[in-house]
């Protein structure tokens, strides 16, 4: 049960917190946090304890049988490594974007606390889901109180971006229902266990590669690779700075951790008639999707000036290493080698979503007091807003790949992982350099953000601002906490 009780918990507590907000909005904050601690001690025991250290599942009745040919579907959940690492990811930042959330929501913070809640319930479900029907179901809900939230919080025209938000994730998974759909006829129903697709493989053999096309189309649209990335750059920087964290942090990252978990590792690898040609093809092609990624997000966050579309630029670029690094380790595991590549991609996940985030909330810490979104009319704000400024030395070095900083090890596996198979299929040759040199283009916005909003004292007028106040400050400094120790211990 303890899966199931993480899961409901958040959605329970986000009741809590609308009725308590409306008398006191800390102790809101305080109750969410306190959860979120409690809910870390109990994955961890699911997963260290019950599961020890392996794969936990727990299954419960849902749909009943409905033909003779079809099995009873079942809510299934699991818990194992990689989706351990995720959930105390998300778990992490939530906290902090939620104390940092406290200084910066000026209204409405009741509805503001119940959205946040159901947010966290649908991040969660969509991690330890292993039926593809109740994974598409969190996959979906996360959307709802996205939009409100946009919508309710943003800047300039939020309606409006948060209806494209929502239109172009929708979309996206529109391909897939259609994927998922398939795997349900043709198995009966017994292929939405993800882990026991592989029994009843034969039976969707003559469709895999549609299957595979499908889910993966729609995983891209949410992870925002090129070129179904529209929607993230207004989304991203419309949307308020807690928001944005977690945007870009976790919820883009849900599309790279399904990519792997379901269409790479359930459909590709798991076909037993994939041949290392096929292998090769579609792994080099994707692998290549995700250099391409990597630099158009990179030049764009290079000649951006908005305060945070830049930040939103680069999730689109780290998105392409990460892809990258799956592509290369799935690789390697047809291939029966130590699949380096995957492993910096995971770890990636949460360098980018700790330092991501807590660059995403260093620029809204700037928006909110300096009420400007142009970084070449900043300058020299590290006099003023210290506390900010090394928070984002912080966030942006570690962006940039500088050492010890979490994603410089994560960018370091990928790109060793990614040469590790060169000797088998050299083309990932190539694809391991044009990904050492897109690294460069990260560090080059993030030391021109740097250098342009805190670093640089311009002539002109100096702009009139002052240090956040105590909450956001709380939010900022205790993620950068979190980064260094990721960085300096990147073993945990």
């Amino acid at each position: 049960m303890e899966l199931l009780v993480g899961l409901i918990t958040p959605a329970v507590l986000s009741i809590v917190m609308y009725y308590t907000a409306k008398v006191k909005k800390e102790v809101a904050v305080g109750i969410m946090t306190g959860t979120c601690i409690l809910l870390i001690m109990l994955f961890s025991h699911a997963y260290f304890i019950a599961g020890k250290g392996e794969m936990l599942k727990e299954s419960y009745s849902w749909i009943p049988i409905l033909t003779p040919a079809a099995r009873a579907i079942r809510f299934t959940l699991f818990i194992d490594g990689i989706s351990y690492a995720l959930v105390i990811t998300t778990l992490l930042l939530f906290i902090f974007s939620l104390i940092y959330s406290n200084g910066y929501i000026e209204h409405e913070h009741p509805q503001f606390y119940l959205l946040m809640g159901l947010l966290l319930t649908g991040l969660v479900g969509v991690f330890i889901s292993a039926n593809l029907l109740a994974f598409y179901v969190f996959w979906e809900f996360m959307l709802i109180p996205s939009y409100f939230i946009i919508a309710r919080w943003g800047y300039r025209d939020p309606a409006k971006v948060a209806f494209k938000f929502f239109i172009f994730t929708h979309a996206g998974a529109v391909f897939l229902i259609v994927g998922i759909g398939l795997i349900a006829v043709l198995t009966g129903g017994i292929g939405l266990e993800i882990f026991q697709l592989k029994e009843v493989y034969e039976k969707i053999l003559p469709f895999w590669r549609y299957i595979f096309a499908f889910l993966t189309f729609g995983f891209a649209v949410k992870m925002a690779l090129w070129p179904v990335h529209l929607w993230l750059p207004d989304a991203h920087a419309e949307a308020p700075a807690p928001m944005s964290s977690l945007l870009s942090g976790i919820i883009i990252e849900a599309g790279a951790y399904a990519i792997f978990r379901i269409a790479l590792l359930t459909v590709l690898l798991g076909n037993p008639m994939l041949t290392a040609s096929e292998a090769a093809e579609v792994l080099v092609a994707l692998a290549s999707l995700g250099v391409f990624t990597a630099f158009y997000g990179g030049f764009m966050a290079l000649k951006e000036v908005d305060v945070k579309r830049v930040i939103a630029y680069s999730s689109i670029s780290h998105m392409g290493y990460v892809l990258i690094g799956e592509a290369a380790g799935a690789y390697a595991l047809f291939n029966g080698i130590t699949p380096w590549g995957l492993y910096g991609a995971i770890f990636h996940l949460t360098a980018h979503a700790w330092s991501k985030g807590l660059w995403f909330l260093v620029g809204g810490s700037i928006m909110h007091m300096t009420h400007m979104r142009d970084i070449t009319k900043l300058g020299g704000l590290m006099d003023k807003m210290p506390l900010t400024g090394i928070a984002g030395i912080i966030g942006m070095f570690s962006i940039a790949g500088a050492p010890p900083l979490p994603c410089f090890t994560s960018e370091f596996l990928i790109i060793a992982g990614t040469g590790s198979v060169a000797y088998i299929e050299h083309r990932f040759l190539w694809i391991a350099v044009l990904t050492g040199i897109a690294t460069l283009v990260s560090a080059a916005y993030s030391l021109r953000y740097f250098w342009q909003v805190f670093w640089y004292k311009p002539d002109t007028k100096p702009v009139e601002t002052k240090e956040a106040n105590y909450w956001m400050v709380a939010g900022m400094l205790g993620l950068a906490i979190l980064v260094i120790a990721l960085g300096v211990m990147p073993w945990v």
